[in-house]
C-alpha cells in the first residue's frame, strides 16, 4: 500500500512540476499570440493572415495545402479551444484555453490524491477501491473548474443582461439628441457598468482601429452571446442597410427588452421550490455518506467491499444523476 502511495506522490509532483514548467515557458508567448489575434480580426486586414503578423511573410501554397490535409479530429480539437477561448473571454477570466485545461487536469489529479489518501487512513481500502476513489475524485476535480466557469459566464451575462435596457434606452436619446451613432455609442459606453461598458468600448475600439461596422457589431455579438443585446445589433444592422428611424426601433426593443425581464423574475420566483429541491437531492446522500463514514466506518465499507455494496453504490449514483438532470429539465422555461 505503501508503494502505492508513494508512487502517486511521485506522479503528482511530476505533474505539477510539468504545469510550471509550461506556465513559465509558454505563457508570455501565447499571451502575445492572443493579443495579436484580436487585432488581426480587429483591423480587418483581409489581405494577411496570422502568418504574416507573426513571422513577417505571407504563407505558401504548400502551407495551405498542408492545412487542408490536417486530420478532422484536430479540427474538432481546434474548434473546442477556439469554443473554450470565447467562453473564458465572456467569463472575463484571463485564462489561455490550454492554461484552463491544465488547471483542470490539476484539480483532477489533486482531487484524486485526496480521496486515495482518505481511503487509506480511514477505511484501508483495496486498490480496487482505490482505483474507483481515483476516478470518482479525477472526475470530481476536472468537473469543478468547468462549472466555476460556466458559473462565472452566467454572472457575466445576468450583468450584462441587466444593463442592456438602460443602454437602450440611452442610446436611444443619444440619437434624438442629433449625435452620430459612432459617437452616440462612445457616450454610452462610459454611462453603463461593466461588463457592458468594457464590450461597447471594445467595439468603438474596433471601429477606430478601421473595421467595418458589420463585422464590429458581428465581433461584439459573439463576445457576449446576449439574446437581448441579440436584437439591438440586428436593429442597427437592419438600419444601417436600409435606413429608417434607430431610435424609435431601440425604443420598441427597450419595451421588450424590460417585458422578458419582468417574466423572467417571475418564472425564477415560481421555480424556486424546484431549485431548492434539487439541492437538497444532490447534498443529501453526500452528507449522509460523509457522516455515517465518520460515525461508523465499517457500515459504508460495505458498499465498497462487497459485489453487492458496489451495485447498489452504481445504482444509487445513477439514480441521483438522473433526478438532478430531470429536476433541472423540468425548472428550466425559456423566455
Amino acid at each position: 500500500m505503501s508503494i502505492i502511495i508513494s508512487l502517486t506522490i511521485i506522479f503528482a509532483a511530476v505533474f505539477f512540476i510539468t504545469i510550471l514548467s509550461y506556465k513559465i515557458v509558454f505563457t508570455d508567448k501565447g499571451t502575445i499570440r492572443s493579443r495579436l489575434k484580436k487585432i488581426v480580426k480587429t483591423a480587418s486586414l483581409h489581405e494577411y493572415n496570422e502568418a504574416e503578423i507573426f513571422k513577417g511573410k505571407k504563407t505558401k501554397p504548400a502551407k495551405r495545402k498542408f492545412k487542408a490535409r490536417v486530420p478532422k479530429k484536430y479540427l474538432v480539437l481546434e474548434r473546442y479551444f477556439q469554443k473554450l477561448s470565447g467562453r473564458l473571454e465572456r467569463a472575463h477570466l484571463l485564462y489561455l484555453p490550454g492554461e484552463f485545461i491544465l488547471l483542470s487536469l490539476s484539480c483532477a489529479v489533486l482531487f484524486a490524491l485526496i480521496l486515495i489518501c482518505a481511503a487509506v487512513l480511514t477505511i484501508n481500502a483495496k486498490p480496487v477501491i482505490l482505483v474507483l476513489f481515483a476516478l470518482i475524485g479525477g472526475i470530481t476535480g476536472f468537473t469543478l473548474p468547468l462549472l466555476f466557469l460556466s458559473s462565472r459566464e452566467k454572472k457575466q451575462r445576468n450583468l450584462l443582461s441587466s444593463e442592456t435596457g438602460n443602454m437602450v434606452l440611452l442610446l436611444a436619446n443619444y440619437l434624438r439628441a442629433g449625435h452620430s451613432f459612432t459617437k452616440a455609442i462612445e457616450q454610452v459606453s462610459h454611462e453603463v457598468s461593466s461588463p457592458l461598458s468594457e464590450e461597447l468600448k471594445k467595439f468603438v475600439k474596433d471601429l477606430n482601429l478601421g473595421g467595418s461596422l458589420t463585422e464590429a457589431l458581428d465581433e461584439l455579438e459573439n463576445r457576449t452571446s446576449d439574446e437581448d443585446l441579440g436584437l439591438v445589433i440586428t436593429a442597427i444592422l437592419i438600419h444601417h442597410q436600409v435606413g429608417g428611424n434607430l431610435a424609435e426601433v431601440l425604443d420598441n426593443i427597450n419595451q421588450t427588452i424590460r417585458e422578458r425581464i419582468r417574466l423572467k423574475g417571475e418564472i425564477k420566483t415560481l421555480t424556486a421550490q424546484g431549485r431548492l429541491s434539487a439541492i437538497i437531492i444532490s447534498l443529501l446522500p453526500i452528507v449522509v455518506g460523509i457522516v455515517l463514514s465518520i460515525l461508523n466506518p465499517a457500515f459504508v465499507q460495505v458498499l465498497f467491499t462487497e459485489p453487492a455494496g458496489r451495485i447498489m453504490l452504481t445504482i444509487a449514483i445513477f439514480s441521483e444523476i438522473t433526478g438532478i438532470l430531470l429536476i433541472n429539465r423540468i425548472i428550466k422555461i425559456k423566455v
